[in-house]
């Protein structure tokens, strides 16, 4: 395995879609604070902060993230860097390791780093022990992987068969570290109800571990394929529908429009709308082990601001509407049970040299349990 350590002149250069400085005072949280206190990390190395009381004497020494937030420290995340070079690194940990020139991450989880290097017609997938780098798994995926995702041992890769055909090449699991190979979906052409240029998005997981999901849009609709992660059944909810899958709990699918007109919350097993909130966009949505979505929702006339949903719909805002998004969720780094915020974008954190302030909010209850200062510079 190349492991190369990040050089300390070199920034990761942001990919984020939409994402910009908004170079406003940060937007006041709305959650109650429940024994907050404060924490520094260095992406995010915790140490001790001390708080002086009136005379300038340490009054107070905050616990470290691992004190904080177990599930949040040591969380591995992967980014992609402008130059086509993929890096990963733990919430909690200065390092940062770049894979190999031509060698693309694919997914990160647990144990375990997906990667692959792709030509025209297929993918050869590694996976990697995240804690000696060995490569434990290393096979031809037999079509081009367009999305994979890591459940527990198990890695799901769904893409293109037959080349530049572009055929849908179904969903498939491989167990880790025996490379044994599940067809979920088998390999198939793509319905002619998808309409034109149809295309695969990026797997969701549920938080709670029970579903994986993923959806095929064409010019004319959607198909959202999900899959029960404990039998490796699969069922086909919504079938030539309207929406990009954006997260998927233990109920519903997350859906949008591609011009933030509307989120909906579909079922996950008879494709039933259960909400619609209209007039609303959605970005870096994060799935919480108590079925709620915490997500940057806004957009229009109703300005942004982070909030979470459920099954029903019902928006619970965490912070005061601004007009542009910010704070943001940070899912990378997110775990089932605390969501990170940032003021910025998790990757545009990543290029940047500058301290930036984070807070930890705690899913089951929305209170905030404590702030950090990231300071992604080496």
């Amino acid at each position: 395995m190349e492991s190369l350590q990040w050089p300390r002149t070199e920034r990761l250069r942001p990919t984020v879609r939409g994402a910009r400085a908004t170079g406003r005072q940060p937007v006041r949280l709305r959650v109650a604070a429940a024994g907050v206190v404060a924490v520094a990390v260095a992406l995010g190395i915790a140490g001790l902060v001390a708080r002086p009381d009136a005379a300038g004497t340490p009054a107070v020494v905050a616990p470290g993230l691992a004190v904080l937030a177990p599930d949040v420290a040591g969380r591995p995340w992967l980014a992609h860097r402008a130059d086509g070079r993929t890096v990963w690194g733990r919430a909690g940990a200065r390092e940062r390791t770049v894979l190999p020139e031509g060698e693309t991450g694919l997914a990160v989880a647990g144990h375990w780093l997906a990667s692959g290097v792709s030509t025209v017609g297929t993918t050869h997938v590694r996976v990697r022990d995240l804690d000696t780098g060995a490569v434990v798994l290393e096979q031809d995926a037999g079509f081009r992987v367009a999305a994979a995702a890591l459940a527990g041992d198990r890695l799901l890769l769904t893409g293109y068969a037959a080349g530049v055909a572009r055929r849908d090449a179904g969903i498939v699991a491989l167990d880790v570290p025996s490379g044994t190979s599940h067809t979920l979906v088998g390999a198939r052409p793509f319905d002619a109800r998808l309409g034109a240029s149809p295309a695969m998005g990026d797997f969701q997981l549920s938080a709670g571990g029970r579903l994986a999901a993923v959806n095929t849009c064409g010019a004319s609709g959607c198909d959202t394929v999900v899959i029960d992660l404990a039998s490796l059944a699969a069922s086909t909810p919504q079938v030539g529908g309207t929406g990009f899958l954006r997260a998927v709990t233990d109920d519903v699918l997350v859906l949008t429009d591609a011009d933030g007109g509307w989120i909906k919350g579909i079922d996950v097993r008879t494709g039933r709308t259960r909400f619609t909130i209209a007039d609303a966009g959605l970005m870096e949505p994060a799935a919480m082990a108590d079925g709620r979505v915490i997500a940057d929702v806004g957009g229009g006339t109703r300005g942004w601001q982070v909030a979470a949903f459920g099954a029903d719909g019902r928006l619970s805002p965490l912070t005061d509407p601004a007009r542009a998004p910010g704070p943001w969720v940070w899912p990378g780094v997110s775990s089932p049970n605390v969501v990170v915020l940032g003021d910025v974008p998790f990757e545009a954190a990543l290029a940047g040299g500058a301290a930036s302030p984070n807070t930890l909010i705690r899913g089951a209850d929305l209170m905030q349990i404590g702030t950090l200062v990231v300071q992604p510079g080496e």
